[in-house]
């Protein structure tokens, strides 16, 4: 009992200090509004899929989509990557290069990225297969911070545009998964 006790306060610790180390990390390259981000060449959509299991519409998408958009209309990217699972269920590039199109973007301008399974293959992708030497990710805060590591541990300078996070009962459920997440990041 006392081994799994302390294994509990090992792992609680462990999990506080990935949490306080990525909001300290990238703490003032997130911005709220696509006026006070710098230019970039390309913006960085990161994967989510457009319904819930429920077939209910994911707000997460559509704040993300609606961000990447004002980005894009306000100049502050030229192109957008939009990076996400190819799977059985969901093809979330296509799907988020649909609703950007959609809602004004021009085709020409969204390169689609099939291969970003996990926001390290994004971040990953984005610096060796699409060749950037910078990045504007978009995506909500919490997985904005977390991303922010990831690039520089990768070494590509990034910023990040805070899409809105649509609240209720979703946040419980994607603070959780956030917790496991940076963990996860912290111990690879």
């Amino acid at each position: 009992m006392f081994f799994v006790l302390k294994f509990a306060v090992a792992v609680m610790t462990m999990a506080t200090v990935s949490w306080v180390f990525v909001e300290m990390r990238g703490r003032r390259r997130v911005f709220d509004s696509p006026a006070q981000l710098p230019a970039a060449d390309v913006g960085l959509v990161l994967g989510c899929v457009p319904l819930l299991t429920d077939g209910r519409p994911n707000q997460f998408f559509n704040a993300r989509m609606d961000a990447a958009v004002a980005a894009y209309q306000a100049g502050r990217c030229r192109i957008l990557i939009v990076s996400g699972s190819y799977g059985m269920v969901v093809d979330e590039a296509g799907a988020m290069k649909a609703a950007l199109v959609e809602r004004g973007v021009a085709a020409e301008h969204i390169l689609e990225d099939r291969g970003g399974f996990r926001t390290f293959e994004s971040i990953y992708r984005a610096r060796d297969v699409f060749g950037l030497k910078s990045v504007l990710i978009i995506s909500q805060r919490f997985h904005n911070l977390r991303s922010l590591c990831i690039a520089d541990r990768l070494q590509l300078p990034a910023v990040a545009l805070n899409a809105a996070h649509p609240g209720g009962r979703s946040v419980v459920k994607m603070m959780g998964r956030e917790v496991v997440s940076r963990l996860r990041m912290m111990l690879e």
